[in-house]
């Protein structure tokens, strides 16, 4: 979400509206993979693996969630950018 929020003062919706919709969707999806509590669904996920007896610490989900994040948003940005 506040990756959206940080976008859209650069998004002008009467130019290319399609910019601001994409920008919105793509933020708030791809955000929710940084951090466990970024989202729902990570903090079912931690839950049910500590069920099984495995553990995923913050740093560990981290190590992954943030170069996972900053590619798609890289990626989603350059898609905007050429909407």
């Amino acid at each position: 979400m506040t990756t959206t929020i940080l976008l859209s003062p650069y998004l002008h919706p009467y130019n290319n509206a399609q910019s601001l919709g994409a920008a919105i969707a793509l933020g708030t999806g791809f955000s929710s993979n940084l951090i466990i509590f970024g989202s729902l669904a990570g903090i079912i996920v931690v839950e049910q693996a500590a069920g099984c007896g495995i553990k995923i610490s913050f740093g560990s989900f981290a190590k992954s969630g943030v170069p996972v994040t900053l590619v798609t948003l890289l990626m989603a940005g350059l898609w905007i950018a050429f909407l």
